[in-house]
């Protein structure tokens, strides 16, 4: 009897520890079976972000962009539809920050060129308005009006006069053209503008001038 319940004891231990053995077995065969499954999620995924930046479907930002094509690099997939896509993308997004910093650098060069320009008119006009209206006589007031004419894409380019600024509320005086604005400055001598913003046209003469009262 003994001997027969020690068989039975041990056939139970060993019943126990095969089926501890199979559920280890089972666990770490779900555990293996899961993690392929979130590897091929992200696999997935990263082919869907870039493939959305290469052909240019999404919204976002050149930064997110590019925060968003390391974070996949980061993540060391080795797929090879990844890798490629990531080398397709990486050029992609370089040459779109080539441009967008050729376009800021063309941009503020061209804002610094209008500074310039806009100064050296300041000046040029400053003198005419004032040599027109301390003139000594009409003749020479006329003759003055006629050299600074010649700045301007017309003698009807429009000429705005702002007389008050609130925040974004700009107030202007009644719209004139250079021309009467010129003979104003010649008949009243009242020249207390001065020059706040000129627009050329295409050939470099004035095409609109905004005044401000000093």
């Amino acid at each position: 009897m003994v001997r027969t319940g020690n068989t039975i004891f041990i056939l139970l231990l060993a019943l126990t520890i095969g089926l501890g053995l199979a559920g280890c077995k089972s666990q770490k065969k779900l555990a293996k079976e899961q993690a392929a499954a979130e590897y091929a999620a992200k696999v997935d995924q990263a082919k869907k972000d870039l493939l959305s930046i290469i052909k240019d479907e999404n919204n976002m930002t050149l930064d997110e962009k590019e925060q968003l094509v390391e974070d996949i690099h980061n993540m060391s997939l080795e797929d090879p539809e990844v890798q490629e896509l990531l080398l397709q993308a990486d050029q992609k997004l370089a040459y779109e920050r080539s441009e967008m910093n050729r376009l800021e650098m063309e941009e503020k060069r061209l804002a610094e060129e209008a500074s310039r320009r806009t100064e050296t008119a300041s000046v040029t006009l400053h003198d005419y308005f004032g040599s027109v209206a301390t003139a000594a006589s009409t003749s020479e007031a006329n003759l003055y009006i006629n050299e600074a004419l010649n700045l301007f894409a017309s003698p009807d380019t429009p000429v705005l006069i702002i007389i008050s600024e609130e925040g974004d509320v700009i107030d202007y005086d009644r719209p004139t053209t250079i021309k009467n604005y010129l003979n104003y400055l010649k008949d009243t001598k009242n020249n207390i503008n001065k020059v706040e913003q000129v627009t050329y046209d295409e050939h470099g003469r004035i095409k609109e001038l905004v005044l401000i009262k000093n």
